[in-house]
């Protein structure tokens, strides 16, 4: 099985702990290391770019974005997340194949650490979990 994590660059410091939680939740299940390949993107806004990429390139069984929409003092937040949420939703409907967002839209840097392996959970590691459950889904339903 190959899974692909595409993960947005731009505050590194807290997708890095998403990614770091997906790869071990992927390998604790059983996925091995080898065929987990990680690409980076500049930015949120440059996951669908990165995610058709990766599908035409390596033709991963499923996908995790990773990313951190932080609230600043503009609407621009706004903006990004719906276009990338947008943009996913497409390339699931269109590539019919499992992509899982762990990527993060929150009003500040407390509430993105705070997700990343805190008080509300690791959302890196649940995008993994979700993953999974679409994978064997789909095995068993196809």
């Amino acid at each position: 099985m190959k899974i692909a994590i595409v993960a947005s660059h731009f505050h590194e410091w807290l997708t890095d702990r998403l990614v770091e939680g997906a790869v071990d939740e992927l390998t604790r299940a059983g996925v091995n290391r080898e065929d987990i390949t990680i690409i980076q993107v500049a930015g949120a806004f440059e996951l669908p770019w990165g995610i058709v990429r990766t599908l035409k390139r390596i033709k991963p069984d499923g996908v995790i974005a990773i990313g951190v929409i932080i609230k600043g003092e503009t609407d621009h937040h706004d903006y990004i997340a719906r276009s990338v949420f947008n943009a996913i939703q497409e390339l699931v409907i269109h590539h019919d194949i499992p992509i899982t967002c762990g990527i993060l839209t929150t009003q500040n840097t407390l509430q993105a650490m705070e997700r990343t392996g805190g008080k509300h959970g690791h959302k890196g590691r649940e995008a993994a979990r979700a993953l999974l459950t679409c994978l064997r889904n789909r095995s068993l339903n196809s």
